[in-house]
């Protein structure tokens, strides 16, 4: 693949399996001759990581909050029903005499007001006028990063150990399913991280570095990156094909042409839960014997490392998938009503 070969303290890792905080350098390999020494896996350039380690002193104690607003970008701006419908009537004028029966679909001044200016709830039900952007997103959401790390050291023992800590907000707006559990997209995160330099003699330092993860991430029940149907109304659905959530309850379809609407705030409430655990630990033990005495210049250097990653996955809610929930869509010619049970599978 194109992918480079990452390195964390000599040993390949994800680059993901330690945090900012504990980073001491960061170096990118991508001339030839520099990566030579690792052979075709260095063909795509190397990121050698080294993450900190203490020196001799007083402990010394570091501390890092970081906050970020996010806030939905990148979507389209769009008319209301009443001015996408003015739209279309002025269309419908312009190619009446090519179009004779394109007639039928114009709506008079009357009707196109109760889009905007609805007299009761069963009028914005019927002629619904709705801001997708508005139903699905939050104004914004937060993201938290916390990171807090020791170091200090004696002769005999240098040491650094941190922790860090990771929360990812949902800008997606939660709507109520009675189902016992909150839907939506999350991740929480919790890295550790110890490294010690024993100083054993003159000449031998034993280095252990252990460090530890552990993530939670929270989404939609069997969700895969590529499924887009929580997201897709802000792009494509017209505001007067029907609401979302009706006043009785009812999730809101187009029972003309189901394939032409989707209604995200169903799909994101209604598709249950699951929880992707992962949990990654990784051990190094290195012996740098300094064979200066033998030979100007000479060291010896070994390591032996040991990772292990546990990853559980499916584990949540998924009731409302399996027994689906009650859909309704309201037609704005007649006001006939029109349901439909159970889920799309």
């Amino acid at each position: 693949n194109s992918d480079p070969l990452i390195l964390v303290d000599g040993v390949e890792r994800p680059m993901k399996s330690v945090e900012i905080g504990s980073v001491e350098t960061i170096s990118v390999l991508k001339d030839a001759s520099a990566t030579a020494v690792f052979g075709s896996r260095g063909a795509n350039g190397v990121i050698l990581i080294t993450t900190k380690r203490g020196s001799m002193g007083k402990a010394i104690i570091r501390g890092m909050l970081n906050s970020v607003v996010k806030v939905p970008s990148k979507l389209p701006g769009k008319y209301d029903s009443y001015d996408a419908l003015r739209v279309r009537n002025d269309v419908i004028e312009y190619e009446l005499s090519k179009s004779p029966s394109s007639w039928n679909d114009y709506l008079p001044e009357e009707i196109l007001r109760k889009y905007r200016y609805p007299a009761n709830l069963e009028e914005a039900e019927r002629y619904p006028n709705v801001d997708w952007t508005d139903v699905m997103f939050k104004d914004y959401a937060t993201s938290q990063n916390a990171n807090l790390n020791i170091s200090g050291g004696t002769r005999f023992v240098k040491y650094f150990a941190g922790a860090d800590f990771l929360r990812e907000g949902d800008i997606f707006k939660v709507y109520e399913n009675n189902s016992g559990y909150t839907p939506g997209f999350g991740f929480n995160r919790l890295n550790v991280r110890s490294n010690l330099d024993f100083q054993l003699t003159k000449s031998t330092v034993f280095k252990v570095n252990l460090s530890g993860s552990y993530g939670v991430r929270k989404s939609p029940w069997v969700f895969s990156g590529g499924d887009y149907s929580y997201w897709v109304d802000a792009y494509s659905a017209a505001p007067d094909v029907f609401m979302p959530l009706y006043s009785d309850g009812s999730w809101g379809y187009y029972a003309p042409n189901e394939g032409r609407a989707e209604n995200s705030p169903r799909s994101l409430s209604t598709s249950g839960v699951q929880y992707r655990t992962t949990a990654r630990m990784t051990t190094d033990f290195t012996l740098d014997q300094d064979l200066g005495m033998i030979i100007k210049g000479l060291k010896f250097l070994g390591t032996v490392s040991f990772d292990n990653t546990f990853e559980e996955r499916e584990r949540g809610v998924n009731n409302l998938y399996r027994n689906g929930v009650q859909r309704k869509w309201i037609s704005p010619e007649t006001g006939a009503v029109y349901y439909k049970e159970g889920n799309d599978g």
